[in-house]
């Protein structure tokens, strides 16, 4: 049912259409940090549907809490608190195999990143002692340790080795998440309340049309239009985010173009340097035609010779300035 504003069976309609791809995850985890006062009822829901899953579905659902509890920690405790406290038994039944590989390569990453804080290690070792069969004694069962967030730790960019774990996180600014994560909070609200007022917009405006069922229409769409006015003003926050990151993406894709540029200049130059230290004749050009014509004129009886040895030096242009010169000399 909803409460805090959140319907887990909506919730539990997103996990089952969850799917291992990067805007998938990132949606799902968008919408759980938006509503991580709930983070209770979220993390209740993603267990009941995590021990009744497939393995395929599993790996998705580990995806999701690895991306939830990289975003949301920058933000609050409530996820770290609660995945921390129902993720050991939920993996305890876990068999071998790659579900339990990804399990135990998260656990490395989480605690290698502090993700659950600077007294993570309850967590971790907790999850270590479910995936080996141990049980947790009742105290550690009535009385987990909280694990608030390290601010030292948060400000840490992902590292590049959980790209066989999760799906590599784009660079999305945060104002840009909260909006998106803003107007899909409202979306599900609008669209329900838009159906229940259906029989509004169907309503006879004639003779016919009985008073009170003219104002019941009244009042409902008034509050359905009120809805849309803040759906709207999410969506044009989301637009004006969206925005200020294509901007800023065109800026760095204009900053790229421009060094992949330079670059090319380099290269090009020196390409042509090495041409000219592999074969030295032909960095002399066409002013190698005028040196040979004016060591002919000199030469006399020798000619040949010196001919045959400065053509071996010469490149194409060259040799046609100088066939050209020897004809204007005739």
């Amino acid at each position: 049912g909803a409460m805090s504003g959140v319907d887990t069976r909506k919730f539990v309609e997103k996990l089952r259409s969850l799917n291992k791809s990067q805007m998938s995850i990132q949606q799902v985890a968008s919408w759980c940090n938006f509503h991580r006062k709930s983070a209770r009822k979220i993390v209740g829901a993603w267990a009941g549907e995590f021990k009744k899953a497939e393995p395929e579905r599993r790996i998705a659902l580990l995806y999701l809490v690895n991306e939830v509890l990289q975003t949301s920690r920058k933000r609050g405790s409530e996820f770290l608190k609660e995945f921390g406290q129902a993720l050991p038994s939920c993996v305890a039944g876990v068999p071998p195999g790659e579900v339990r590989e990804k399990v135990e390569r998260l656990t490395s990453i989480w605690e290698e990143r502090k993700v659950f804080g600077s007294h993570g290690g309850t967590v971790i070792q907790g999850l270590r002692d479910a995936l080996a069969g141990k049980r947790p004694s009742r105290e550690e069962r009535k009385s987990p340790k909280k694990a608030p967030a390290s601010p030292r730790a948060a400000k840490k960019p992902p590292a590049a080795d959980n790209g066989d774990v999760a799906p590599p996180r784009a660079e999305v600014p945060r104002a840009l998440e909260e909006a998106l994560a803003a107007a899909q909070g409202v979306v599900g609200e609008v669209d329900a309340l838009e159906e229940r007022c259906k029989p509004a917009f169907s309503i006879s405006l004639t003779v016919n049309g009985k008073e009170e069922e003219i104002a019941r229409a009244q009042g409902m769409l008034q509050g359905l239009q009120a809805e849309l006015v803040r759906l709207e003003e999410a969506q044009k926050a989301t637009v004006a985010a969206a925005k200020a990151f294509l901007q800023a993406q065109e800026a760095k894709a204009a900053d790229v173009q421009e060094r992949q540029r330079r670059c090319a200049a380099q290269v090009g130059a020196l390409n042509k340097r090495q041409e000219e230290l592999a074969n030295p004749g032909a960095a002399v050009g066409a002013e190698g035609a005028d040196q040979v014509i004016s060591q002919l004129a000199q030469s006399g009886a020798q000619g040949t010779e010196v001919l045959a040895n400065a053509l071996k030096g010469l490149d194409p242009d060259a040799l046609m300035k100088f066939v050209a010169a020897a004809n204007n000399a005739k």
